[in-house]
This record gives C-alpha cells, sequence and structure tokens, in this order.
C-alpha cells in the first residue's frame, strides 16, 4: 500500500529491541503511579513503544502510545484506539494480550501489552531458504524447520478464523504482521485497522463487493459444491 501522511498501520507493536534505528522517543511524562517508564524501545508510523515495569504485579510489559505530532490527528487517534479495542477483545492464544489503557498528561491514548521477543514470520522464511540444501529444506542453527514453518502458518490461520468467528476482518497479513516468539508463540499483529465484518465495511462505500464463485471442477456430482472455491476479485477502481 502506498504510503501517505498517515500511518497506514501499528506493525511495530512488538517489533524487537534491534529494530531499524529511528529517532527515539523520550521517556514519557503523566504515566499512572502503577507504572515506571524503563525507556523507549522503537518508533513506528504512529505509535511509539516503551518497555515500562508494572510495580502492581512486578512485570515488565510494553505500552504503545500515539506520537506527539499525531496528538490532534483525527484519524490517526481513532484507528489508535480502535487497533486498542480490538486487540483486547480478541481474546486468543495467537493475539497479544492487553492488560491496560489510559491517556498522558497531555491527551495522547495509550495501552499496555504484553511483551514478545522474537522474529517475524518474514525473517524465519528467508532463514530457512539460507539453510537450504539444494534438493530439500535442512534444519536451521536454531532448530527451524520447514515443517514447523508450515505448523506455524497453521496456527495463523486458526488465529485468524478466531477473529473472522467474531466477525472481524484483518486486511492485512503477510509475514511481517506475524511474529514468532522465542518460546514457540505465535501472534497475529497489526490490528489497526480491521473491518467489524464486510458489509459493515462496505456500507455508505463506493467500493464494489469482491465475489467468488466456485470452481468448476470435471466429475463433481451434480447439485453438490465442490471441494475447492476460487475466488475471483474484481478490480475496486
Amino acid at each position: 500500500m502506498a504510503a501517505d501522511d498517515t500511518p497506514r498501520s501499528l506493525d511495530e507493536t512488538l517489533a524487537p529491541s534491534d529494530a531499524p534505528r529511528r529517532s527515539r522517543p523520550a521517556r514519557l511524562l503523566g504515566l499512572d503511579g502503577r507504572y515506571v517508564d524503563l525507556g523507549p524501545l522503537a518508533v513506528g508510523g504512529m505509535g511509539e513503544l516503551h518497555r515500562i515495569r508494572d510495580t502492581r504485579f512486578g512485570r515488565v510489559i510494553v505500552l504503545k502510545v500515539l506520537k506527539p505530532n499525531l496528538a490532534g490527528h483525527f484519524e490517526a487517534l481513532s484507528r489508535f484506539e480502535h487497533e486498542a479495542r480490538i486487540t483486547a477483545l480478541l481474546e486468543h492464544p495467537g493475539v497479544v494480550a492487553v492488560h491496560d489503557r489510559g491517556r498522558l498528561w497531555d491527551g495522547r491514548p495509550w495501552f499496555a501489552m504484553q511483551e514478545v521477543r522474537g522474529r517475524t514470520f518474514s525473517e524465519l522464511i528467508a532463514a530457512i531458504h539460507v539453510d537450504a540444501a539444494p534438493n530439500r529444506f535442512n534444519p536451521g542453527l536454531d532448530g527451524w524447520t520447514f515443517r514447523r514453518l508450515v505448523d506455524a502458518l497453521g496456527r495463523v490461520a486458526r488465529t485468524i478464523a478466531y477473529a473472522h468467528e467474531r466477525k472481524i476482518v484483518h486486511r492485512d497479513i503477510k509475514p511481517d504482521n506475524i511474529m514468532v516468539g522465542a518460546f514457540g508463540e505465535v501472534l497475529v499483529m497489526d490490528w489497526a485497522s480491521p473491518g467489524r465484518s464486510r458489509r459493515r465495511r462496505l456500507r455508505g462505500s463506493s467500493a464494489r463487493r469482491p465475489s467468488w464463485r466456485p470452481s468448476r471442477q470435471k466429475g463433481a456430482p451434480s447439485g453438490r459444491p465442490p471441494t475447492s472455491t476460487r475466488w475471483a476479485r474484481r478490480s475496486t477502481r
């Protein structure tokens, strides 16, 4: 998707500590006394990430806060708060847990969530190919295999199926939006702009609904649905 003045997503949510270097945000002012800012982690399109200590439970978690220059931007504010609500609503092992939310003294919203260290699915795919032999995939130095990669993808599919059951559509599933934790966690990230349902998403819009049609399979019994479905997407332009 083309970049514009309004960031597209908050896919930096669980960015590893060695993420690309950008200008670091200042320590947070106006946090609830329950939380202690341990320092910034990364800056994304719409949000800043900070590692914080939850003094009530004695744990370290991650806080995401809207960037200062977007504090007065209605669309960015709406999308940021929408992500917090949707992520909290999706109570599933494949979605990062949201612990709390609030506002700083300057009015910027924030929400706190679990900290997960790991790699993106894109990085795992690249590592598997680096370690591959000419005719087969070999286990990587970290123990990852092609079979484990496929298993992780299956877990992603189950997470998305859960979201669909809740009438939530992700809209941007890709390897960079999937985090694999150090202990095998597989999390679908970047719920910044999901739709609650296709009907609601298209209401009042000039976009045409993507259509599907069953694939024609030879030998399929008359009157019975085919064993697979082929999606035919029309251009919305």
